[in-house]
């Protein structure tokens, strides 16, 4: 749908449906509405992102490495996290299996630094917020209180949940401690980010949506500008916005009409 289909189609016109129409004007420009996503409402960026026509397979392929490493941190951290918290304060105080956690919270954490990787390169520049790695960290750090735990007390070790041949030791406590280190790493250098990344993510973001945009053809530039008008007009003419409304929007330039009509939107 063009912006000025989607223009033609609102009974009413709030200032999310700035983000949309502009969207749609970039229809089939998929690096044009990824650097808009970066600039827009945080519930529109799936959205803006989205509706990509025949993304390359290998595209689609990169995703899945990067999905699982994220469940997987995440799921694992409960796999190992509250299980010895749980072992240690909940029940008896024994029967720990220290090694088959402390291989598990290994696995965690080795797929949890691609994350802190991540988070150090971006400098909160990216739209990732502190919230999944709380997440994340709750059980880790759970579990590593209960490991210490159990370390301090001096308790015999149930093996019984270990391999044969994988030593029991009070050294597998170490990733798990490891891991909740990491976690905690996480939310803080996300927590920082976005106290300190505003202005930088705004560089950042402006820039990227303007190269995004210069670097479509004239041609291509032309014909979503007289779109994007026409879709104005389309909304004076329906009363949805008044004149001194449509003379802004005519005046922003392309790619930043939505940021221009509904500033207190964006997040760039």
């Amino acid at each position: 749908m063009s912006a000025a289909g989607y223009a033609a189609h609102r009974s009413s016109f709030t200032a999310d449906d700035w983000w949309r129409m502009e969207a749609a004007a970039f229809r089939g420009e998929d690096r044009v509405r990824d650097a808009l996503a970066l600039t827009a409402p945080g519930h529109l960026a799936l959205m803006l992102r989205g509706e990509r026509r025949g993304a390359p397979a290998w595209q689609r392929a990169l995703s899945v490495p990067k999905v699982a490493l994220i469940i997987g941190g995440l799921a694992l951290t409960f796999v190992w996290g509250l299980p010895v918290f749980a072992w240690i304060f909940l029940g008896d105080g024994g029967g720990l299996a220290v090694a088959s956690f402390g291989i598990i919270a290994t696995v965690s954490l080795l797929l949890g630094i691609p994350g802190l990787v991540g988070e150090l390169r971006s400098r909160g520049a990216d739209r990732a917020g502190a919230g999944v790695w709380i997440v994340r960290g709750v059980p880790a750090v759970l579990g590593a209180i209960g490991a210490i735990a159990w370390l301090s007390s001096g308790a015999e070790v149930d093996d019984s949940l270990v391999g044969s041949g994988i030593p029991v030791s009070g050294a597998w406590v170490i990733p798990m401690v490891a891991d909740a280190v990491l976690s905690v790493a996480l939310v803080l250098l996300a927590r920082r980010g976005a106290r300190s990344a505003p202005t930088l993510r705004s560089e950042r973001s402006v820039a990227r949506l303007a190269d995004a945009v210069g670097a479509l053809p004239l041609g291509r530039r032309e014909e979503i500008a007289l779109d994007v008008r026409a879709a104005i007009d389309t909304l004076e003419r329906a009363g949805a916005i008044d004149a001194a409304e449509a003379r802004r929007a005519r005046a922003a330039r392309l790619g930043e009409l939505a940021a221009t009509m509904a500033p207190e939107r964006a997040t760039a």
